[in-house]
């Protein structure tokens, strides 16, 4: 039988939906959150410990709550998608090829995420988007955010000289001083019950922005590559609102297999503060985890594996997983238990709200081989921080108009 768990001194390693149920769910108060390392700037953040921190947890839900999407922030992204659009539609006015442009969309899609949360939860845009100046606030931060994302926090290991550069560096200290203008401007405005500290201001600014870049960066990657589905999403798509687009099954559909294919948060850390025994996919078999045990839950693994999922390397839409009806569902991009991210619905939204608006206006295709593109043997790189995944190459996709013959979409 295939293994799933493996257990070295002081570190288990799992594989096992039901010994991910266990950790993170029936047993979860006996296994803390992973503690992060000096080379994240968000030590001092909820993210680092959020057991102790209640009274963030719980500004931080006001914030992402239901109402505050639907009432406050759905206008607020499409506002910022636009300002994306028009940045598309005057490069290709200004281009030499009628037909299409290429473009970065690691960069755009990064600009776009820093310009949301800048917009929604940060006391406004970046202007990421919207400014065509290298020396605008957006502009640097989109180039200080792609530097510590892809240079520093993917490094393995940080020797300390490497760390303190990195929180020296002319990068971290301009995000410093843009969280501290944000913060101090966000302060006179809220009431003292809807403050956060800066430590998790800055966490809104990261967490906000370098998940949500990455995975509409290979989404938009997929939709390049599957052109029939692109087609077939457009016209599921085409004449609803807004509040009926978000709600369309093959949408839904569409981004839970782009969640669960590419696995952003590949692995999911926790710390053991009693001996215990873990049950595991082999009824037969418990793992012993002596207490202090750091616990690394490969979701990645659990995604793709043939255990839980039928030909789990293919890109299928409505799919379901084997174990789906024994309630231990191996679909963990957010986590699962009272500490998945909180931001769940937010992002889901957000992802939602930008691939309508999107593909209401452009066409996205690409030249290489669909099994080349596809393949999940292409080099990544892992911030070993946050548990985020990066594609090593950026994605560049050709970016053409969309030309619709009939009524227009999203009324």
């Amino acid at each position: 039988m295939r293994q799933w768990a493996w257990l070295f001194p002081n570190r288990l390693i799992l594989a096992d939906i039901n010994a991910a149920h266990y950790i993170l769910v029936k047993k979860e108060s006996d296994f803390c959150k992973g503690h992060l390392d000096d080379g994240s700037p968000l030590t001092g953040s909820i993210l680092n410990n959020s057991d102790s921190k209640s009274e963030s947890k719980r500004i931080l839900s006001y914030y992402l709550s239901s109402n505050q999407i639907k009432s406050t922030y759905i206008p607020l992204i499409c506002e910022c998608t636009d300002h994306l659009i028009l940045r598309w539609k005057t490069h290709l006015m200004s281009s030499k090829n009628n037909h299409f442009v290429k473009m970065d969309m690691s960069e755009c899609s990064l600009r776009l995420a820093l310009d949301i949360v800048g917009e929604t939860l940060l006391g406004g845009t970046f202007g990421a988007c919207a400014s065509h100046n290298s020396d605008s606030e957006g502009d640097q931060l989109t180039k200080c955010m792609l530097k510590l994302t892809l240079q520093i926090f993917t490094q393995r290991h940080l020797t300390e000289k490497i760390i303190n550069e990195a929180h020296n560096s002319d990068e971290a200290l301009f995000i410093d001083e843009l969280v501290q203008k944000r913060w101090d401007m966000l302060h006179k405005q809220q009431s003292p019950r809807h403050q956060l500290t800066i430590d998790d201001t800055k966490l809104l600014l990261f967490a906000g922005s370098e998940t949500t870049a990455t995975t509409l960066s290979l989404t938009l990657l997929t939709l390049a590559i599957y052109q029939d589905m692109q087609s077939k999403l457009r016209k599921e798509l085409q004449g609803l609102t807004m509040e009926n687009a978000l709600k369309n099954n093959y949408l839904e559909s569409f981004l839970r297999e782009i969640l669960r294919y590419w696995t952003i948060a590949p692995f999911i850390t926790r710390i053991s503060t009693i001996s215990s025994k873990c049950p595991t996919v082999n009824s037969e078999k418990n793992v012993h985890i002596p207490r202090d045990t750091e616990i690394d839950i490969l979701t990645w693994s659990i995604h793709h594996s043939q255990a839980y999922y039928k030909d789990p390397y293919t890109f299928s839409l409505f799919r379901t997983s084997k174990q789906q009806s024994k309630g231990k569902c191996p679909y963990l991009p957010f986590s699962i238990g009272t500490r998945m991210c909180p931001g769940m619905e937010f992002a889901l939204t957000e992802l939602k709200i930008i691939v309508v608006l999107l593909l209401e206006q452009f066409e996205f295709s690409i030249q290489k081989s669909k099994k080349e593109l596809m393949s999940l043997e292409q080099e990544f790189l892992i911030d070993w921080r946050h548990s985020v995944l990066h594609t090593k190459q950026h994605i560049i996709l050709n970016v053409s108009h969309y030309h619709n013959s009939d009524s227009e979409m999203y009324n």
